[in-house]
């Protein structure tokens, strides 16, 4: 029989180099979950909600605008159940540091095609009454500390408030929204359309991109392109696509971030499968003459095998759970920086199962070459040398 306790006393021998490798390991295991969320939210396949959401932008460039009065002729399509407007505000709270993912929303549409994010009747009411009201994510009030009823000052870097002349934009938080699961972002901030549409200095009647909501059943891919047809000679020619596809692209403006993220992984676990294994080989190796004399006592290689395994693994494991624990506290906060233009940025239970894997098979490589030495150990030899 096996003894477990063994194996963790000969890693604890040099505490130092134990924690020091471990402390690799740690940063490996942290960014390979840290990345395996990202990549998640990138790979994701549309879910019941938002399958049948089409985004329409403008042709050119994702940054103009498009007439508010597109929707009506989109809504009036026979395979369209909803359609409603959101205009990108951005801003920030206080300082630069402090970025925002605020959109202008028509409420009561957009409230009917995104249902994941919630709100009590009460809460729309509340939103109804106060025209400039705002409805905040949980995580994004805690974190400024926000309560319903507090007037905020966003400022703007792009939409100047005729109101008050200047760029900044005095709202209050009408409600602080909840959502029903992981994959929706909990750090937006939702203003009135027709607040910001009358405040702004220009831009007016327009908004950044519409949002229609297919009936269930129906072909998006033929519908996407019957809505471009519609406005096709239009000044303002549109671009149409699935919600899925639309938060893809946007991402990949950027960088192909899922290409570049495994490149990193591949790269910081080659880097710590080096340093593991030098750690193991020198740990074997001041060990030789202890397990010449546990082979004379009728260990066999195969029992000294298993054990420099499990301290390996011992170790590996250490190293996987502290950096998994580490990326479960700071995704949240990895989400609030990608939630601009990748939101649904969450750990899936399935990386757990993988982060297991991928340790049991690195404490088997790392104590390769130290394994490989114990069955060619010689008793005799090693005890005169």
């Amino acid at each position: 029989m096996i003894n477990v306790i063994l194996p963790w006393k000969n890693a604890m021998r040099r505490p130092a180099r134990f924690w020091l490798t471990c402390l690799s390991i740690v940063v490996a295991f942290y960014l390979f979950t840290v990345i395996s969320a990202i990549n998640t939210a990138l790979e994701a396949s549309g879910t019941d909600n938002n399958q049948y959401r089409l985004m329409t932008t403008h042709k050119i460039c994702i940054t103009s605008s498009l007439p508010i009065h597109y929707g009506q002729k989109i809504k009036a399509l026979p395979e369209v159940e909803k359609v409603t407007h959101v205009s990108w505000f951005g801003g920030f709270f206080r300082d630069e540091s402090n970025q925002l993912h605020a959109v202008a929303v028509e409420p009561e549409s957009y409230q009917l095609i995104y249902p994941e994010y919630l709100l009590t009747a009460e809460d729309r009411i509340n939103w109804n009454r106060l025209k400039s009201g705002m409805v905040v994510g949980r995580k994004l009030a805690e974190k400024h500390q926000w309560q319903v009823g507090d007037k905020v000052p966003i400022q703007s870097t792009i939409w100047l408030n005729n109101d008050s002349g200047s760029f900044t934009w005095e709202m209050e938080v009408a409600a602080i929204y909840d959502t029903a699961t992981p994959d929706t972002i909990n750090s937006m901030l939702f203003l009135r359309h027709d607040f910001f549409d009358e405040a702004r200095a220009y831009g007016r009647y327009e908004a950044s991109w519409l949002v229609a909501k297919a009936r269930v059943g129906s072909n998006t891919e033929a519908l996407s392109r019957q809505i471009d047809q519609l406005f096709a000679n239009s000044p303002a020619a549109t671009r149409t696509t699935t919600e899925q596809v639309f938060i893809k692209e946007l991402a990949r403006q950027f960088v192909d971030l899922s290409w570049l993220l495994r490149l990193v992984v591949l790269a910081v676990f080659f880097t710590l499968l080096l340093i593991a294994s030098n750690s193991m080989s020198q740990s074997v190796r001041e060990r030789m003459n202890e397990l010449a004399v546990m082979k004379s006592l009728g260990f066999s290689s195969d029992m000294l095998a298993t054990l420099i395994y499990m301290e390996a693994l011992y170790m590996v494991l250490a190293g996987a759970i502290l950096g998994v624990i580490c990326a479960a506290v700071s995704i949240d906060l990895v989400q609030m920086k990608f939630a601009t233009f990748l939101p649904g940025i969450h750990i899936d239970p399935v990386t757990y199962w993988k982060v297991g894997g991928i340790a049991v098979v690195l404490a088997a490589v790392c104590c390769l070459t130290p394994i490989i030495r114990i069955y060619r150990l010689g008793i005799s030899h090693t005890l005169r040398t």
